[in-house]
């Protein structure tokens, strides 16, 4: 981790406090002790399932995970930072994680679901080359 961005363990519980976590449903946050958090979704919800559809894909993690990476690239061009997230999916769940919390907390509510909001949207980015 670079010397200029420091951690202590109760900041995934203080990113938890300033953010209403149902604004991230469908996906969900879980905090690994003692610096790390994943967001994940379960791919069993067919969570906009009909806009993977429209663009030929079928919904699965690495679908989930292909939007992520196009919608990485506008994050690291809009904030400081490369390479600050780390894809560990499976089939039955999507899986973004990283030691950045905050950042993952950003990337979640202004990029990931901002998108997922607007399926013409969606639609753009997943027809896009990654």
């Amino acid at each position: 981790m670079p010397s200029w961005k420091s951690y202590d363990t109760n900041v995934y519980y203080e990113m938890q406090t300033k953010i209403d976590m149902q604004k991230l449903k469908p996906f969900f946050i879980v905090g690994h002790y003692p610096y790390t958090v994943s967001l994940l979704l379960k791919i069993n919800t067919n969570y906009k399932a009909d806009v993977f559809h429209k663009a030929g894909l079928q919904g699965s993690s690495k679908d989930w995970e292909r939007l992520s990476a196009i919608l990485m690239d506008d994050y690291y061009m809009e904030n400081s930072g490369i390479d600050l997230f780390e894809f560990d999916s499976d089939d039955d769940i999507f899986c973004i994680f990283s030691e950045y919390i905050d950042a993952v907390f950003r990337f979640a509510l202004r990029y990931l679901l901002l998108v997922c909001n607007d399926d013409d949207s969606m639609i753009k980015y997943l027809t896009s080359t990654a």
